[in-house]
C-alpha cells in the first residue's frame, strides 16, 4: 500500500504539472482546471454565491468519498503534499531536520476555514484566504514560478512566497498541512464520519514507534487511538510496528480533535468584521478591465480565487494579477493591461479554464457583443491631432472597426471611437505609437 501510495502521488503530481504546462505554453487544455474543480473550497465559494455550475461535481464527489474513506486526498493525491513528502526526504538525508523540531498546533487551519466561510457568506472575495488552499496556491505560485510568461519580477515574488511554505518542513513534517491548510481542515471535518480508520489490535506493546513516524500527528498519546480528522491514510505507521498490530478498516478507536471555543468565536468575529469592512471599502480603478465573460464585479469577487489560470492561458500576456486596482479584496484577481497585450478576437480561453465560474465561458462568435471597457482618445497625446501627422494606427488595428477617422485641426485625420461598437479589447491602446502612456486608452464602463 505504501508503494501504491507513492505511485499515485507521483502520477497525480505529474498530471497537475502537465495541466499547468498545457495552460501556460500551449494555450489550451484537454481537462480544464481538473484539480481546481476537485477543490471543495471552490465548490463552497460557488455555493455561497448561489452559482454552482455542473463542472463542480468532482468536488462534491470528493466530499462524498471523504465521508466514506477518510482524508485520503491529502495523503494520496494533493500535489503540494507530494512536494512536502519529497522535500522531507531530502531534508532527512541532508540532516536539516535535526536543526529544530516543533509540534505545530492543529487549530489554526480551522480558524482560517471559519473566516473563509463567513467572508464567503458575506459575498466577499476570499482570494487571499485561498492562499491557504493547497490547490489554489500550487496553481498560482507554481504556475507563475515555473510556467508563467510573466516578467522576472513576478517570478521572483512567486519564489519568495513559495519558499517559506516548503521550508516549514524542516520544523516538522507536514507543518503546513497540520496548521495552515484550509482544505485539509474541511476534509478533516468530513473524515470524522468515515467508517474507515486506523485499527490497533490487542497485541500492541505500546512501543510508540507508530507515534514517532506519523507525519501529521494523527496518533494520540494512546497509540491505540487516532485523530481521524488528521489521519491521511498514508500507512506509514504500519511498517514499523514490531507485532503487526496496525491495520486499516472499519472500527478502530477514534480520538476527538481539541477545539478552542474561544478561537472559534474569535474567527467568527474576524470574519464578520472583515466582511462588513471589505464590503464597504471596495474600490475600482478607472483602468480596471476584467476579462471578457467576467461576472458583475460583486459576484466576480465572490467567486474568483486568484488561481491565475486565465492569466497563464491568455495568449497575449495582457491578463495580469491585480495589485490594488480592485482594492484589497481584489488582490491577485485578473485584469487586462492592453498596453502589454490586448484581448484578441480569436481567443476565449479565459472562460474555458476558469474553475469557479467567475468568468463565464462564451463562444467566439459572441465576443463582439461582450463589452469589457471603452476606448477613449487623449487628443493632447495623439500624434495626428497635436502634430498634424498621418497616423491612425489605432484604426488599422481595431478588430471591430470601432474607430472612425474624422478631420483634425491641422489637416490630418484623427481617430474617433464609436461607443456603440467598441468592446474595449485594447488593440488600439496596445499598438498606439505614442511613447509611454498610449494616446488612446481603455477604461472601465
Amino acid at each position: 500500500m505504501r508503494f501504491l501510495r507513492r505511485f499515485v502521488q507521483l502520477a497525480s503530481l505529474s498530471a497537475f504539472l502537465y495541466i499547468l504546462y498545457r495552460t501556460s505554453f500551449l494555450k489550451g487544455i484537454e481537462v480544464p482546471s481538473l484539480f481546481l474543480r476537485l477543490d471543495p473550497l471552490n465548490f463552497l465559494a460557488n455555493l455561497t454565491a448561489r452559482a454552482v455550475p455542473i463542472f463542480f461535481l468532482p468536488a462534491f464527489l470528493l466530499l462524498v468519498l471523504t465521508l466514506l474513506f477518510g482524508r485520503f486526498f491529502c495523503g494520496w493525491i494533493c500535489p503540494l503534499g507530494t512536494v512536502f513528502d519529497i522535500f522531507r526526504k531530502i531534508a532527512q538525508w541532508t540532516r536539516l531536520t535535526r536543526i529544530v523540531s516543533v509540534k505545530p498546533p492543529l487549530w489554526p487551519k480551522y480558524f482560517i476555514l471559519t473566516i473563509a466561510i463567513v467572508l464567503a457568506l458575506f459575498g466577499v472575495s476570499v482570494s487571499y484566504i485561498f492562499l491557504f488552499d493547497p490547490l489554489c496556491i500550487s496553481t498560482s505560485l507554481w504556475g507563475w514560478l515555473v510556467f508563467s510568461p510573466l516578467e522576472k519580477k513576478g517570478i521572483i515574488w512567486a519564489g519568495l512566497a513559495f519558499l517559506p511554505i516548503i521550508l516549514l518542513e524542516i520544523l516538522a513534517s507536514r507543518f503546513w498541512c497540520r496548521s495552515v491548510c484550509s482544505l485539509g481542515a474541511l476534509l478533516g471535518i468530513f473524515s470524522r464520519f468515515s467508517p474507515i480508520r486506523r485499527r490497533v489490535s490487542e497485541s500492541c506493546v505500546d512501543c510508540g514507534k507508530c507515534q514517532r513516524v506519523c507525519p501529521v500527528s494523527a496518533i494520540g498519546e494512546d497509540p491505540r487511538s487516532t485523530r481521524t480528522s488528521e489521519c491521511t491514510l498514508c500507512w506509514d505507521c504500519v511498517k514499523p510496528c514490531p507485532v503487526r498490530a496496525i491495520s486499516f478498516g472499519k472500527g478502530g478507536k477514534k480520538e476527538g480533535v481539541w477545539q478552542s471555543r474561544r478561537a472559534f468565536l474569535a474567527s467568527l468575529g474576524v470574519g464578520i468584521i472583515g466582511g462588513i469592512v471589505l464590503k464597504r471599502t471596495r474600490y475600482q480603478s478607472p483602468t480596471l478591465i476584467r476579462p471578457p465573460g467576467a461576472r458583475k464585479e460583486d459576484e466576480f469577487l465572490g467567486l474568483c480565487v486568484s488561481c491565475g489560470e486565465c492569466i497563464r492561458a491568455c495568449p497575449t500576456g495582457g491578463l495580469r494579477p491585480s495589485l490594488f486596482e480592485a482594492g484589497i479584496e481584489g488582490l491577485g484577481t485578473p485584469r487586462l493591461v492592453p498596453r502589454i497585450g490586448p484581448c484578441t478576437s480569436y481567443c476565449n480561453l479565459c472562460g474555458q479554464v476558469c474553475p469557479t465560474g467567475a468568468i463565464k465561458p462564451f463562444k467566439l462568435e459572441d465576443k463582439a457583443k461582450i463589452k469589457i471597457g471603452l476606448a477613449k482618445v487623449d487628443y493632447n497625446r495623439c500624434i495626428a491631432y497635436s502634430e498634424g501627422k498621418d497616423c491612425l494606427v489605432c484604426q488599422e488595428n481595431c478588430s471591430y472597426t470601432a474607430i472612425k477617422p474624422i478631420p483634425g485641426p491641422k489637416g490630418a485625420k484623427v481617430p474617433q471611437v464609436d461607443k456603440e461598437i467598441c468592446v474595449g479589447c485594447g488593440q488600439c491602446e496596445n499598438h498606439c505609437p505614442a511613447e509611454g502612456t498610449a494616446a488612446i486608452r481603455v477604461f472601465r464602463i
